[in-house]
C-alpha cells in the first residue's frame, strides 16, 4: 500500500510538471470585432525577380508579437490578398504571375526578426481579401513574455501580395526588408499601422527544475517512512 502511495505522489508530480491545457487559446490578436480588418490595403509583400519595376526585387514584411504565458503554437491566422496588377513610380505596371505565399514564425534578435522557428506555405492567395488559417505542423514552444515575429514572403514568380492592416487603433512593431537585406523596424500606430493576424496556442504549465522534482520525491519517501514508523500493528 505504501509503495502505491509513493508511486501515486511521484506520478502526480510528474503529471503536474508536464500539464498541458488542451483547448487552444488566443495568444495574440490584432483583428477587430468579428474578425474585421482594413479591406483597402496594407503592407506590401513583393517578388519581382526581373526587377521590372526598378523598385525592389523582393520585399518581405513581418509583425512583432508577444505571448502572455508559455504555450505551444497551434495556428496562425492572417488577412491577405493578391494584387493582380499595380502601378509603380515612373508609370511602370506590375502584373502578378504567381499566387503563392510563405509565412514564417521567427525568433527575435535584438528587436529584429531572427531565426526560423516554423514555416507555412499558401499555394493560392485570392485576389479578394480573406483570412487564412494555417495549422502548425511542429507546434514549437513559445516562451511567456518573449517577442516573436510573424513574416510573409512570396515568389519565386512575380507576385504582389497585400498583408492587410488591422484597422484598429493599436500600436506595434512592423519590419520590412528589401532584396534579403537587413530588416528595418518601425513602431506604427493607428488603423493603418500593424497588420491583421492572430496567434493561437495551447497553454503549458511551467516545468519544475530538476531540484524541485528531487525535493518532491524525497518528500514522498519521508511520508512513506513516517507511515511505516507510526502505523499500528494488529496480530
Amino acid at each position: 500500500m505504501r509503495l502505491r502511495f509513493l508511486a501515486a505522489i511521484v506520478s502526480l508530480g510528474l503529471l503536474t510538471a508536464t500539464r498541458v491545457h488542451a483547448d487552444p487559446i488566443v495568444l495574440f490578436n490584432t483583428f477587430g470585432p468579428s474578425d474585421t480588418f482594413d479591406l483597402a490595403g496594407g503592407h506590401t509583400v513583393l517578388a519581382d525577380p526581373a526587377n521590372s519595376t526598378r523598385f525592389h526585387q523582393d520585399i518581405d514584411t513581418a509583425n512583432a508579437f508577444r505571448v502572455p504565458a508559455a504555450s505551444r503554437l497551434e495556428s496562425v491566422q492572417l488577412a491577405l490578398s493578391r494584387v493582380p496588377q499595380s502601378g509603380f513610380p515612373g508609370g511602370r505596371q506590375f502584373v502578378s504571375v504567381g499566387q503563392s505565399a510563405d509565412v514564417f514564425l521567427l525568433s527575435d534578435v535584438a528587436g529584429t526578426p531572427g531565426s526560423l522557428m516554423e514555416s507555412f506555405h499558401l499555394a493560392s492567395v485570392a485576389n479578394t481579401p480573406a483570412i487564412y488559417t494555417l495549422m502548425s505542423p511542429t507546434r514549437p514552444m513559445l516562451s511567456g513574455g518573449a517577442q516573436y515575429w510573424l513574416a510573409v514572403s512570396t515568389g519565386p514568380d512575380p507576385t504582389l501580395i497585400a498583408w492587410h492592416s488591422s484597422g484598429q487603433p493599436i500600436s506595434g512593431l512592423v519590419a520590412q526588408r528589401s532584396d534579403n537585406g537587413p530588416w528595418a523596424v518601425t513602431r506604427l500606430f493607428g488603423p493603418f499601422g500593424v497588420d491583421a493576424f492572430r496567434i493561437s496556442g495551447v497553454g503549458v504549465a511551467p516545468t519544475p527544475e530538476p531540484s524541485t522534482l528531487l525535493l518532491l520525491v524525497l518528500s514522498a519517501v519521508i511520508l512513506a517512512r513516517r507511515g511505516r514508523k507510526w502505523s499500528p500493528r494488529f496480530e
